[in-house]
């Protein structure tokens, strides 16, 4: 039985002029904005002290509950439509939200217009794979129901840490999610950057989230960055996959991580040391010989505040991401980067000369990238 069943108003105010969508919203309760949005609450209502629910929803960096509220805006007010009409507008809120949630940006946007969805191309992406660790033995001792909530509050966590970092959700597939950055965004000049915190930020949250036996989820991350493309894909067009080298080799990074490391690869960390400086790399010591690809370099990522002191982070003594000096935030000596970009967010000379190429090999696409994306995408040099 609904609130209206029971003749309460939706929209009733407390004493500060508050609406449960208000209590909600500034609660971060993404399932409550949603079901009072679609009984008919009103967002156009401010309290006393001027904020409207979307406001409360900004302040508290509620972002989910913030998209939800957003597209309510642009449907009428559904307290004042009748019940077949509010309903279907309901149906159609829930019907948007989920495209948003489910696609790139840009694909969801050409799908609810009816356009023709592009295949994406980029010359530099940074990818990335998450698994949690011993889920086969997790999912024999465990009942199915248990099994679907464990699972959904891990990616619920993830979507959430997700949409903060602003990096792009591609699939789920059971214990496996996959992500990218500066895909369907541009974000030429952090994307590395954005997602090593992201993958950091996921090993914290898993342990907030028990197995049936009590213990905190284990994850294993590994990431790489390179060229990718993507579509949609199927009979009907309803699922969205990433191709490319990128994509094979970030997987293989993840699947030889450990658990509770963020693995990343030579060309990635570069790029990550560039772009930041809270973020320490330790080199794993041994090449990790990975599928089709031989040994390889990695490096693991992991936060400078949690482990200051640690060997391995590319920051020099003053804070700036690849300094000339060549040492990390120890003193310690570091890789030689002394090519790197004079001001901080610049692209790298290396990624510019790949990118050159890139550029050189795809010239049909020149012009367009250097509208929507800058120069500094490039294609990096594979894994050594």
């Amino acid at each position: 039985m609904s609130l209206l069943d029971k003749r309460i108003s939706i929209n009733a105010l407390d004493y500060n002029g508050r609406t449960a969508l208000h209590l909600a919203a500034e609660r971060g309760s993404l399932d409550l904005v949603n079901f009072l949005l679609g009984q008919g609450a009103d967002h156009n209502i401010k309290d006393i002290f001027g904020n409207t629910a979307l406001n409360l929803a900004q302040k508290g960096k509620h972002h989910l509950e913030v998209e939800a509220l957003r597209q309510a805006e642009s449907l009428p007010v559904r307290s004042q439509q009748k019940p077949s009409i509010r309903a279907g507008h309901s149906r159609l809120m829930h019907a948007r939200f989920a495209i948003l949630e489910r696609f790139p940006r840009s694909v969801a946007d050409a799908l609810l217009e009816g356009k023709q969805v592009e295949p994406i191309s980029k010359c530099m992406t940074t990818v990335l794979f998450i698994e949690i660790v011993d889920f086969p033995e997790i999912k024999s001792n465990i009942t199915l129901g248990n099994l679907s909530k464990l699972l959904s509050g891990l990616h619920r966590a993830l979507d959430k840490l997700a949409y903060i970092h602003g990096v792009q959700k591609i699939d789920v597939l059971g214990e496996i999610y996959l992500a990218a950055t500066n895909f369907s965004e541009s974000q030429p000049t952090d994307h590395a950057a954005r997602m090593a915190r992201f993958a950091i930020a996921a090993l914290r949250a898993a342990r907030d989230i028990p197995d049936e036996a009590g213990a905190p989820l284990r994850l294993r991350v590994g990431l790489h960055s390179g060229p990718v493309a993507g579509g949609l894909v199927g009979w009907q067009g309803l699922k969205f996959t990433l191709v490319g080298d990128t994509v094979n080799v970030a997987s293989r990074l993840q699947s030889t991580s450990l658990p509770g490391r963020v693995q990343c690869s030579a060309v990635a960390a570069r790029i990550i040391a560039e772009q930041a400086c809270d973020i320490a790399l330790q080199p794993r010591g041994e090449p990790v010989d990975l599928k089709g690809k031989g040994p390889a370099r990695t490096l693991w990522a992991s936060s400078v505040r949690d482990h200051l002191g640690r060997a391995g982070s590319w920051c020099d003594g003053d804070g700036a991401a690849g300094g000339a000096s060549g040492r990390n935030i120890c003193g310690e000596p570091g890789p030689d980067l002394s090519a790197a970009p004079a001001r901080r967010g610049d692209p790298s000379p290396a990624a510019r000369s790949v990118g050159a190429e890139c550029a050189a090999a795809r010239p049909h696409e020149a012009s367009a990238d250097s509208d929507s994306d800058s120069d500094s995408e490039a294609v990096g040099p594979g894994v050594p």
